[in-house]
């Protein structure tokens, strides 16, 4: 009797190793597809809502923000919440009249803003940015080093 659950266990233990083998990187990709998806949701409804807010104006409004990043290596999922992070910090730009953007507000608020990505700091740089109705802002961003809270 031992000797049958001895092997059943082994057998269900190779199994879920073979498993986890061969669907680990189908896994991975569907679970990075469902959090693109989770941003472009939020992004759209915010984006939505203050359009309806806004009303129909004469002047060209922020209708769309695109985040997108340099040129350099590409963490996907970091890349996702600092994105995630971002269109939060600038939510409150769609629906305003282009010309009424402040633009050294906006600057001075990604540029070389730090974020908290899991248990990581990332430090932004902010390329390039074009205010209007779809605007875009070009990033960069940078592990910063682990500071000790004695340092500061």
């Amino acid at each position: 009797m031992k000797r049958i659950l001895a092997v059943l266990f082994t057998g269900m233990i190779i199994g879920a190793s073979a498993m986890n083998l061969f669907c680990g990187h189908r896994l991975d990709e569907l679970y990075l597809a469902r959090e693109e998806l989770r941003v472009k949701l939020y992004e759209t409804t915010e984006r939505l809502k203050k359009l309806e807010d806004q009303g129909r104006r004469q002047a060209p409004v922020i209708s769309d923000i695109e985040i997108a990043f340099a040129v350099g290596e590409h963490e996907p999922l970091v890349e996702l919440e600092i994105k995630a992070d971002v269109l939060e910090l600038t939510r409150d730009l769609i629906g305003t009249e282009v010309e009424k953007v402040q633009h050294q507000l906006v600057l001075h608020l990604l540029d070389k803003r730090l974020l908290k990505v899991g248990n990581k700091h990332y430090r932004l740089r902010l390329q390039t940015m074009v205010i209007a109705p779809h605007t875009l802002f070009v990033l960069q961003y940078a592990p910063e080093p682990a500071r000790h809270e004695d340092e500061a």
